[in-house]
Parts: structure tokens; sequence; C-alpha cells
């Protein structure tokens, strides 16, 4: 099951005064956030009792109170090709015909959209319900059977319960709780003559957007600060270095200083699924320029991928050819391994001597081919 926003919700007992004295029970809890000492229970009932969360059948309607029939955005999945949603939510083959459609939509039905995202078949979490106590079967062969949702139990205890919506079976609890009359939507609504409950909530989705929003600020403040202090040339080299999600280079070949700004810009600006990953591949091209010894890493990089660029080394059955150096298999196959390929070409850097033109030097060599090739040098 794929996860976009995790969510947590604690479901706690109401506020009562028990006649046993129970309320007056305290306890300690480990959480996240450390250790919370001697906190009331406000419990009405005796440890170990608990309550049986189910979806709750509507007699008016002869449904189950699922809370899944509404229609949600299909943001996710719209515009995707079907096979490529097949295979990330490993559906059957019950959706074939289904999901074509369903990509073209806007909406869709919370049920549907939690049928493929827990990979279960289509109406798997249908609302109807075979029989209650007041609706017995006709057909005495049918007695027992009920669907998954009319089965569904979850357990509530006394206590705060800690609900995260990580798995099929709490994210389709919580939609349970909204939809159990005896549970308050918060604390501000409780009524103690109906309401056993009440959800109190914790959204992490909204600390991670606050968090994302913090690192895009700061990746932007060090593209303002290299442009501003660096200057055209490390910025240019920057967007050379820098790739994609698919390792393939954001910039190619000559770009004026206002082209290379909003490449860089829209590489961390833009907000899609990559964005995070960009902004991490960003700081750490930055993060170069701050040593002496990350720059070094950092023109050595940029000679290579302008090498590669250009053509003068190659990546062929998954391997860096260099192609001048054909007649020497030792330089002419640089392996497999881009960073050890920029490894190398360090360590040649390190022996260079521009005065020895006697002694065979890689980097040398690799230098003055790329240059050849117009690439700018400073």
């Amino acid at each position: 099951m794929k996860k976009e926003n995790l969510k947590t919700i604690y479901v706690n007992p109401v506020d009562r005064i028990s006649v046993q004295g129970r309320h007056k029970q305290v306890y300690t809890i480990s959480s996240n956030q450390g250790i919370v000492p001697t906190v009331s229970m406000k419990k009405t009932k005796e440890l170990g009792t608990t309550f049986s969360l189910q979806f709750l059948p509507n007699p008016q309607t002869g449904k189950l109170q699922t809370g899944l029939n509404t229609m949600i955005s299909n943001y996710i999945l719209k515009d995707r090709e079907p096979q490529d949603v097949i295979d990330e939510y490993n559906l059957s083959e019950l959706w074939r015909d289904i999901i074509p459609k369903i990509v073209t939509q806007d909406k869709i039905k919370k049920q549907t959209w939690f049928e493929i995202k827990h990979g279960v078949d289509p109406n798997y979490y249908t609302d109807e319900y075979t029989y209650s106590m007041i609706r017995m079967p006709t057909d005495l062969s049918k007695w027992g059977e009920k669907t998954y949702l009319q089965s569904f139990k979850y357990i509530l205890y006394p206590r705060p319960n800690r609900i995260t919506n990580d798995s099929p079976r709490q994210e389709l609890a919580i939609e349970a709780i909204k939809n159990c009359p005896i549970i308050a939507l918060n604390k501000t609504v409780v009524n103690s003559a109906y309401h056993d409950w009440y959800i109190s909530e914790e959204n992490e989705a909204e600390i991670e957007k606050a968090r994302k929003r913090e690192l895009i600020e700061d990746a932007v403040y060090e593209l303002v600060k290299l442009r501003r202090e660096a200057g055209p040339y490390k910025t240019y080299q920057t967007g050379i270095i820098l790739r994609d999600f698919q390792s393939k280079p954001i910039l190619k070949g000559k770009v004026n200083q206002e082209g290379v700004e909003n490449v860089l810009s829209n590489y961390i600006n833009s907000n899609n699924p990559h964005q995070m990953m960009y902004i991490d591949n960003f700081n750490k091209v930055v993060a170069m320029t701050k040593s002496s010894e990350g720059m070094v890493r950092f023109n050595i990089q940029y000679l290579v991928q302008q090498a590669l660029n250009t053509h003068v080394i190659a990546k062929r059955d998954n391997k860096y050819l260099w192609h001048s150096k054909a007649g020497t298999p030792n330089v002419y196959d640089l392996g497999s391994n881009f960073d050890k390929m920029v490894s190398f070409f360090i360590k040649e850097y390190n022996m260079y001597n521009e005065d020895d033109t006697e002694t065979t030097n890689w980097y040398r060599d690799l230098i003055e081919e790329v240059k050849n090739k117009q690439i700018w040098f400073e």
C-alpha cells in the first residue's frame, strides 16, 4: 500500500466522573515525543474493557455507513497510463477494463481509490450488507456470509488510541471512527449524553508541508547566493552537473545566463514528485563549492559531464568509453560507475603538473579534448 499523506488521529474516552473512581487512575505513555507521566486516564470502564468498532448499517438506506461513497479528487491517477496503475498497485485482472476509464476522471469514489490503493478487487469495500439481526437471509445457504466491511472490527481501549493510516486496516478504521455516532469528531462538539469517545488529530502532513516549504526556501536562498556571489560561470557549472530523476542532465550546450538561472529555478521550485530529490541534489552540488577539496570534485564533475555531453566519453552497454583512447584498454573502458570515473580523474588531476609535458596524465588529455569542443572553461 502506497502512502501519500501520513495522518495520525487519537480516539480518546470522553471525560466522565466514575462513581467507582476509575477516572482518577493514571498511566505513563511512551511516544516519539518522549515520556508523558501520570496522565489521568479519565476512564469510565475498568482496564481490559474494550469497544468493538464496526461499520454500522443504516436501516433507511439499507447500506452500511462507511463514508466511502463520497467523491474525492483523482489527482493521483488522472492521466496516468492504465498499465502503469495496474502494475504500481498490483491490481488483479478484474481491474483491466475499469482502470482506463478511471484515469480519465477528475473525481472518483473514495471506495474506488481505497480498493486500488489497497490492491483489492473492485467493489471489495462495498457498503451493501447481506443481513442483520432484523434482516435475516431468506436463503439459508447464505447464512453467515458477510461482506468485508460488514465483518470489519477494530478494538478501542479505554485510553487514548493512536491510529495512523499506514495500513489498509487502520485506514478503514479511521473511516469507521468518523462514521460512528458515539464518537465525536472533535472535543468541542462532545456531548457526554451520547458520545463515549472523541477524535483529536496530529496532522503530520501539515508538519511535513511546513518542513518541505522550509527546504525549498533554503534552496532558493542558496541559488540566489550562488548567482550573486559565485558568478555566471559557477552557476552554469552547477546547471551542467545537475541531473533529473532519470539521471539525464538538465542543461546542455551554450545557454545564456538568464536561461541557466531559469533552468535552476525550475529545478528546485517545480512542484512535482521529485522536488525533494532535486533539492537534495542541488544542495549536495552547492556544498561542494564551499571547500577547496569539494571544488576539485565540482570542477572535475563538470569536466566529465561536459565530456559526456560532447560525446568525448560515451555510455554504451552500461559502460563509459573514452573514444580517443581505444588503443589504451585501461582508460578506454572507464567502468560503469560515474562517481568512480570522477574519482579516477580527480586522482589524475592531483598528479597533474602543467610544466611536465613528458609524463602521461589522463586529466590533461581529457580537458584538452573537451576544450577543443568549444566548452566554457575558466
